[in-house]
């Protein structure tokens, strides 16, 4: 998989850019998702959670017996420890959402019960990953080996990171899904625009070839063995443009 763009970090908490965001979801996953129809699925949850009548109280079943690439099980405290390093005086990322949160108690290991302090419509688009009480302590995130190298419950690991050069991905040996992922291994190849990396992805130097633009095509079109360009992929939010008026 070719990119142009090398991640400075693979924390979600220090997530800053696409690119980011797009290479944790081979390690990390969270509570929810969205699929290709634009549709909340349950990933580590059992279901979409059940809503009080108030609005305020979400109660969340989790997936028993999933670990994390370290071998631990992921428990509802690590649900705990997730909101607690979002909302640490050092994070990078917003506390939209969560800062609403009041309380997230686990009545046990795999019953995880949210209390907001008012009502936050978009509620399903929170945890969208889990950082694993084992990462280390909050005031040593800076440090932790978790940026490099995430302990996830996704199908991939990290096997080698040759900073300017590529990382190499293996099997999460602890993987819920019997026979997957199918790969062996994936490598993320950095390269340096797109002018080198079209031609890696027409030789077949590359399998597949992120951040291509519209007039891309014309020149992908030349090569007989790419047989799709396009972009399947979705986050659920939309970007746009806001003119100070």
């Amino acid at each position: 998989i070719g990119m142009t763009q090398e991640p400075a970090s693979l924390n979600p908490l220090q997530s800053t850019t696409t690119t980011e965001t797009l290479l944790r979801s081979f390690f990390v996953e969270g509570l929810v998702e969205i699929d290709a129809n634009g549709q909340y699925i349950p990933v580590l949850a059992e279901t979409l959670p059940t809503v009080s009548a108030s609005g305020l109280v979400l109660t969340y079943s989790l997936k028993p017996g999933i670990r994390f690439s370290n071998g631990e099980e992921f428990i509802c405290a690590d649900v705990q420890f997730t909101l607690e390093a979002i909302l640490a005086e050092q994070a990078d990322v917003s506390p939209a959402g969560y800062s609403n949160i009041n309380t997230v108690e686990c009545v046990n290991d795999y019953t995880v019960v949210i209390t907001f302090s008012q009502v936050y419509a978009p509620y399903l688009s929170l945890f969208p990953y889990i950082i694993p009480r084992s990462a280390g302590s909050l005031e040593s995130r800076t440090t932790w080996a978790y940026n490099r190298a995430p302990i996830g419950t996704g199908p991939w690991i990290v096997q080698s990171w040759e900073s300017g050069k590529r990382i190499t991905l293996a099997k999460n040996p602890y993987y819920r899904q019997a026979g997957k992922p199918y790969l062996d291994s994936l490598i993320i190849q950095f390269v340096p625009n797109n002018a080198d990396g079209i031609p890696k992805l027409i030789s077949g130097k590359l399998t597949i070839f992120w951040e291509l633009t519209e007039p891309d095509l014309l020149t992908i079109r030349q090569g007989t063995d790419v047989t799709f360009a396009g972009a399947p992929y979705g986050a659920g939010e939309n970007e746009l443009l806001v003119f100070n008026l």
